[in-house]
């Protein structure tokens, strides 16, 4: 069953040609962004990589789809003040979301 998955992966990625890759946080989520007097802080840098910049986006994402949607135009917005945002990225989500389940899962 995991090699039909990485598959579909491997396929959703080369439908999708010639993504940029950044260097990422690789867990980027809430839990893993602290907050202090000067701003935010990302911890727990373990996990770094080089992938599309929607992985680092999608995972600070929580609540119900219409939270998400608001978190996304704001996340969005903010990271357009610095960079430019390839769209084409957003078909990854998914695929980038059962990779780590994959990674995650027992034994």
């Amino acid at each position: 069953m995991s090699g039909a998955l990485l598959e579909r992966v491997s396929q959703a990625f080369a439908e999708i040609d010639a993504i940029a890759e950044i260097r990422l946080h690789g867990d980027c989520h809430l839990g893993n962004l602290l907050w202090n007097e000067q701003g935010p802080v990302f911890v727990d840098l373990d996990d770094c990589a080089m992938g599309p910049r929607v992985q680092d986006m999608w995972m600070m994402l929580a609540g119900s789809a219409a939270e998400q949607q608001r978190q996304w135009s704001e996340l969005l917005e903010g990271y357009q003040q610095f960079a430019d945002f390839d769209f084409r990225e957003l078909r990854l989500i998914e695929p980038l979301r059962a990779l780590r389940m994959l990674h995650h899962a027992p034994g």
